[in-house]
């Protein structure tokens, strides 16, 4: 006795198109262009949520919540592995106690002498913001908008749990 347990797509009616459009008006769009859907679209939907991502030809690719970034040409199986921490960083930087410029030196030159040393994964601890006030790390959001910016970044992901969860990240570097 076998049942046929794979979803099926199904044709998206009119009104659900609407509900959708209405649902995501107000969303931020990367700059991918917009497909305009008619009344006679027979498009079909998949049920299962995908993770939002933002895309700029200048960066790369950010999923929503900032924890993960990558460049257009990193493999699957690369950044599985570097979500998953399965690439062992081979040098680490902490930046507690630091202030916001300190952060960012240290950053630029840690980064600079990891690519001189020709690593490929290295390991930011930018701490969770528990001691800043509003719970909200400067550090943390300073240090990722300069990871995007910098051209030998080829994508980070947060850190495992054991590693330091959403006050680390793992840092994939071109050499």
């Amino acid at each position: 006795m076998t049942s046929d347990t794979k979803s099926k797509n199904r044709t998206v009616s009119s009104t659900d198109r609407q509900m959708f459009r209405d649902a995501i008006a107000n969303l931020p769009v990367g700059d991918s262009e917009q497909q305009d859907f008619t009344e006679n679209d027979t498009s079909t939907i998949s049920t299962k949520a995908e993770p939002v991502f933002q895309q700029s030809a200048n960066t790369g690719i950010l999923n929503s919540g900032g924890d993960l970034f990558y460049r257009p040409g990193i493999q699957k199986n690369t950044l599985r592995n570097l979500k998953r921490g399965r690439i062992s960083p081979q040098a680490e930087i902490d930046l507690h106690g630091c202030t916001r410029d300190e952060a960012l030196r240290y950053i630029q030159q840690f980064i600079q002498r990891s690519k001189d040393e020709e690593l490929v994964c290295v390991r930011i601890i930018t701490g969770k913001g528990r001691s800043s006030p509003n719970f909200h790390s400067i550090i943390k959001e300073e240090s990722l908008n300069w990871l995007r910016n910098e051209s030998s970044v080829l994508a980070y992901s947060m850190a495992t749990h054991t590693d330091g969860g959403n006050g680390a990240y793992y840092v994939l570097l071109r050499i």
